[in-house]
């Protein structure tokens, strides 16, 4: 098992996700990122040129296999998980009254029940990781969104599904 501290960041090629990888590589972590399209990690695995360890996986939140598949991935190359970074999620904009029902399960799938799955997944690589270094311990940090301090009536499912 390498002594390297890892991360797996979901929603890792843009935005906020980005950055944190960007920061995780800098403090010398191995990293599993992840983003839903290929083209969207092309920019996170450039941190490779810095020479920091990056795997690249393709993911959708909102499919199951790809979760087992993300978690797989990183206890593979790994075998310890010392950092999840829960980043991934999506939004929704519509009001109550004209929500599609499949558009209002998307959300709550990929913010509060993938988000739950993936942390399933790898509390054990979380939990060796702490054993093995209790100084550190692991980490788990979800992100979340401004909707849970103030929900908007156009936003009805990201509030909830993101507070939780």
């Amino acid at each position: 098992m390498t002594t390297t501290r890892t991360a797996l960041v979901t929603g890792a090629s843009r935005g906020i996700g980005l950055r944190i990888a960007r920061r995780l590589a800098d403090e010398g972590y191995a990293l599993t990122l992840s983003a839903r399209r290929e083209a969207g990690l092309l920019e996170a695995t450039e941190l490779r040129a810095t020479g920091a360890d990056v795997t690249p996986v393709v993911a959708n939140l909102a499919v199951e296999e790809d979760i087992h598949l993300l978690a797989a991935a990183h206890a593979d190359r790994f075998r310890r998980l010392d950092l999840l970074v829960l980043n991934g999620g999506v939004g929704a904009e519509g009001s109550v009254t004209d929500l599609p029902m499949k558009t209002y399960d998307l959300v709550l799938n990929v913010n509060l029940r993938a988000q739950f799955l993936l942390i399933q997944r790898t509390l054990p690589l979380l939990r060796a990781a702490a054993a093995a270094t209790p100084e550190r311990g692991a980490k788990i940090v979800a992100l979340a969104s401004i909707t849970v301090l103030r929900a908007s009536r156009d936003w009805p499912p990201t509030a909830p599904a993101k507070r939780a």
